[in-house]
Formats: C-alpha cells, sequence, structure tokens
C-alpha cells in the first residue's frame, strides 16, 4: 500500500551479487563452520582423555 511505504525502510550493503556471495560465505564460515570444528576438536580430546584415564580405586588384577 503507498501509505505504508512511507514509513518502511530497507538498508541494501550496496553490494553487486559475487561479493554478496563472499560477504554470505565469510559469515557462514566465522559464524558456523569455525565454532563446529573447535567443538568438534574439543570433543575429541575430551573423549579420548576421558577413554584413557584410569578410574580412582580402579583394582589391577595381574593374571
Amino acid at each position: 500500500t503507498p501509505e505504508l511505504s512511507s514509513f518502511l525502510k530497507r538498508c541494501n550493503l550496496g553490494m553487486d551479487n559475487q561479493m554478496e556471495a563472499v560477504y554470505t560465505l565469510f559469515l557462514v564460515t566465522l559464524l558456523y563452520i569455525v565454532p563446529m570444528v573447535i567443538i568438534g576438536i574439543f570433543y575429541l580430546i575430551i573423549s579420548h582423555h576421558l577413554w584413557n584415564v584410569r578410574v580412582p580405586g580402579s583394582v589391577v588384577r595381574n593374571t
């Protein structure tokens, strides 16, 4: 409606399609892929540590 369009504003970055694709890829990498890789690395470190740690008070029998 014409009367509503005078109240609505839209901000554009003013980039061409290729630059917008690069910017989107950069954001996805920075905000999603990098944190997931960091979480995965720490998950592997913690699970490796827990898998190999000896339980306190456990008895080892030599047969």
